[in-house]
């Protein structure tokens, strides 16, 4: 039989134990938007929620914006190659 964990308990990052804090499960703590046209939602958001960005070079998959918003980083912006016929969408992370 296999025991299982409460939804509720608490998670850390493994990698980095004594700097990490604890993070419920079942929380979504990421969120990117995968879109043909990343310099357009940058805009909208800035101008819809004040959102700035922290952009990174991610090689041969483009350049990857964080959004950054309350103080934190909690997702970015991904360019989706229009031609794949894919709509523009959000991706949510949840800690397990």
């Amino acid at each position: 039989m296999t025991e299982k964990t409460p939804l509720n308990s608490q998670v850390t990052d493994s990698a980095a134990p004594e700097t990490a804090a604890a993070l419920p499960r079942g929380r979504f703590v990421w969120h990117d938007l995968m879109t043909g046209d990343v310099e357009k939602a940058k805009q909208y958001y800035a101008d819809l929620l004040g959102w700035t960005y922290i952009d990174a070079d991610m090689g041969s998959m483009g350049l990857y914006s964080m959004i950054h918003a309350g103080g934190t980083e909690w997702g970015g912006f991904m360019p989706l190659d229009p031609a794949h016929g894919i709509p523009p969408h959000w991706i949510s992370y949840v800690t397990v």
